[in-house]
């Protein structure tokens, strides 16, 4: 995203996961560290960093053990290589083992995470917005067709007004488990 790279390493510390912000040297030829990002509240096997995403000033990173749901972590670029955390965020009603943040995406003040463990691997994905009082859940993304096993939220993706999200499980025109996208729309 933009001059930053974003890397996630979720088996680092134990398994409580880490991510390394870096961008290029001035001549272009390497990367360089310039921040690790560490889960505020980080517990033993967490894997924080087993998703990442990054859109312009702002990193999300999930955390999909975290918990008993799984969630993420957004940080705000705040100076000059300086990364805060700016929330965290984690489906309200989702059940134990949904591996929410398992896939995330950020675009604007827009950010999405998948389960695709809630319901059976049958899956979900939850939209959450920046408002005046922070970043606040919006919606619970599902789609009418998939079924137990299709893992709905296996990937996702903002694109302006819509979001993406793949199952990659379903069952497509009946060739079994090859996969499918939603797109949903704001």
């Amino acid at each position: 995203c933009g001059r930053y790279y974003v890397v996630g390493a979720p088996n680092a510390d134990e398994r409580r996961g880490m991510v390394r912000v870096m961008n290029l040297t001035p001549s272009g030829a390497r990367l360089a560290a310039n921040a690790t990002l560490r889960a505020s509240d980080a517990s033993a096997a967490d894997q924080f960093g087993s998703s990442v995403a990054c859109d312009g000033e702002r990193i999300i990173v999930g955390a999909p053990i975290r918990g008993a749901v799984g969630g993420a972590y957004i940080y705000r670029l705040t100076g000059d290589n300086t990364w805060e955390e700016e929330a965290i965020v984690a489906p309200a009603l989702s059940e134990s083992g949904a591996m929410a943040g398992l896939s995330v995406a950020i675009q604007g003040g827009l950010a999405v995470l998948g389960a695709p463990e809630e319901e059976s691997a049958t899956g979900a994905a939850y939209l959450f917005s920046l408002e005046a009082e922070g970043w606040v859940e919006q919606t619970r993304l599902r789609a009418a067709r998939t079924r137990r096993g299709d893992r709905l939220g296996s990937a996702v993706a903002i694109g302006g007004p819509r979001v993406l999200v793949g199952a990659r499980n379903a069952d497509l025109e009946g060739m079994g488990n090859r996969g499918e996208a939603f797109v949903f729309r704001q």
